[in-house]
């Protein structure tokens, strides 16, 4: 039976509702989206006011499309409400950090946000409020003439605060995302192009109604003055937010310092005295600890993972992301993120990823250096019989042999865009769709496994001197999301790898293929991105991969000459 509707649980479950709406995770998701609106709305102001370059009619007709859309009802009430939502979100979080020793790019970021009222407030006053204030309906003729060449640093400035804010939020959105890299240069490029177009559009067209006599002031002296008296005052309570907002964090972070309610050890370094509130990560940062932190505090990894020695009953049991995140790793009860615990009594840690370098941030240019979540194919090959073969040779001659192999197998890798990943004795490990979509790699994957085959027959022709049976080459290949970054060294040019549960069970297959003695395996999410069907290239069958649940769908390919013809 299910339970009865009592205002209790009523209760109880608009709470649990209201919860999830307004937990971290989603007032993070609503910001985002927020901004992105209030980014498309000045982007399109932008554009509009580019058209000038052609001529003032084309920016006039251009700015009443972007008119018609943004001063609509529904275009009002999309802007405000996105303005009110993520200036409140951002004025809310702001007033509730207990630390400023954050990333460069977000402080930047945070300052250039929170200052955009005070730039922003004559602009407002003159296009959007003059009809309602002053009763003066002004057009663009008006808006340029008042504008060039007297606001012309007023308005530049404003441009570039809101830009460079936008532009780094959406730069600290993609860049762990797989495509965003290649793009790079060409989203830099138009994030530079269009402000530049816009200030040289509706400069162009100011000079245009200069030259021509058509300038048009239409307010009285009266008018203007109201206008700015009114955005003067509006300035000045938006610089003293602007101020409020770092003043009071700053006053509660003395406060509890001064307050010193709790302690917090760290294991073999030092033993401090702070207040409840801030997050582990953040006691850490604001008292010169080095703590690892690769995501930025925002629980996409475990890198700022502690062991926590003493407190840990205290701490309120993770919430859904840090759990997932703890379940990945396989933690255990007394490893927590520190970026998710807020001590509230004396708590002792150990830091379980000791910080090596400055910057853990993922701030760097390189994506790669700190890793990179992606849909990727990889690939396996082994030498069937090669230990037996190397047993019953000089070493001089087992090297000849096994180079002639790896130089034309990673020649054909390379060919068909995969990466070779690392040499391990007979055997390669390769990756497919670093920078290419997961469609595209799986075919290349398919053609590679078809060319390495191919190659062999063609390298035991050669070798035949040297060989008492033909060497046999075995391919597994799977995909799915991995982990790609930088190992070892620490400059750029460090090779790529790839960690994470896809490249086990491609290990895993590696040993189906040779048990099954089959020359080739693909898991079915190969075989499908491919757009191909199992039935016509091989045998359906099911491989269960050691350390998981269930069993793998794979496709058993015994003659490459189907797949050779598909692909």
């Amino acid at each position: 039976m299910s339970e009865p509707v009592t205002p209790s649980n009523t209760s109880g479950f608009v709470r649990d509702r209201l919860s999830a709406l307004f937990n971290k995770p989603a007032r993070a998701k609503l910001r985002l989206w927020t901004g992105l609106v209030l980014l498309f709305f000045a982007t399109t102001h932008l554009l509009s006011h580019a058209a000038g370059n052609i001529s003032y009619a084309s920016l006039e007709r251009t700015g009443e499309y972007h008119d018609f859309v943004w001063r609509s009802l529904a275009g009002t009430i999309i802007l405000y409400g996105a303005l009110v939502i993520h200036a409140g979100l951002a004025i809310a979080k702001t007033l509730g950090r207990r630390t400023f020793r954050i990333p460069v790019s977000e402080l930047l970021q945070l300052v250039l946000g929170l200052s955009i009222p005070v730039f922003a407030a004559e602009h407002l006053y003159y296009t959007r409020l003059s009809a309602e204030l002053v009763d003066a309906k002004l057009n663009y003729q008006t808006y340029l003439s008042i504008a060039w060449p007297g606001a012309f640093w007023k308005q530049t400035a404003l441009v570039v605060v809101v830009w460079i804010h936008g532009m780094i939020g959406v730069h600290l959105w993609l860049r762990h995302k797989r495509w965003y890299a290649p793009w790079r240069p060409w989203l830099f490029s138009a994030a530079v192009a269009i402000p530049l177009l816009s200030a040289t559009g509706w400069t162009t067209a100011g000079k245009e109604l200069i030259l021509s006599g058509r300038t048009e002031i239409a307010l009285t002296n009266d008018q203007i003055n109201q206008l700015a008296a009114r955005a003067l005052l509006t300035q000045q309570l938006a610089f003293a937010g602007f101020m409020l907002c770092f003043l009071f964090p700053v006053g509660v972070m003395t406060a509890q310092r001064l307050k010193s309610s709790m302690t917090v050890s760290y294991v073999g370094d030092k033993q401090i005295r702070t207040a409840p509130g801030p997050t582990l990560l953040e006691i850490s940062r604001a008292n010169n600890i080095a703590h690892t932190s690769i995501c930025g505090g925002r629980a996409r990894c475990s890198t700022c993972r502690v062991r926590v020695v003493a407190g840990i009953e205290q701490l309120p049991p993770p919430d859904a992301r840090e759990a997932a995140v703890l379940k990945q790793i396989q933690a255990t009860a007394d490893v927590r993120l520190a970026c998710q615990i807020q001590p509230t009594r004396d708590i002792s840690v150990i830091r379980l990823v000791q910080p090596r370098v400055q910057n853990m941030s993922g701030s760097r240019s390189d994506m790669y250096r700190w890793g990179v979540e992606q849909p990727v194919i990889v690939m396996f090959t082994d030498l069937r019989g090669f230990t037996r073969f190397s047993e019953k040779r000089l070493p001089y001659d087992v090297l000849f042999v096994l180079n002639a192999y790896l130089e034309s197998a990673a020649e054909r890798i390379v060919r068909n865009n995969g990466l070779v990943d690392k040499f391990m004795g007979d055997g390669i490990m390769a990756l497919f769709g670093v920078d290419r979509s997961f469609e595209q790699a799986s075919r290349d994957a398919l053609r590679a496994a078809v060319a390495l085959l191919q190659g062999m027959d063609t390298l035991n022709a050669e070798l035949k001197l040297h060989l008492d049976e033909p060497l046999k080459l075995v391919v597994a290949i799977h995909g799915g999301p991995a982990i790609i970054g930088q190992i070892g060294r620490v400059d750029n040019e460090a090779p790529l790898t790839a960690l994470g549960d896809t490249v086990n069970t491609a290990s895993r297959l590696e040993g189906v293929v040779k048990q099954k003695n089959a020359r080739i395996v693909l898991s079915r999410q190969i075989v499908e991105a491919a757009g191909l069907s199992i039935d016509d290239i091989g045998e359906r069958d099911e491989a269960p991969i050691r350390g998981r649940e269930g069993v793998e769908e794979i496709c058993l390919i015994y003659d490459i000459e189907a797949l050779a013809g598909l692909v």
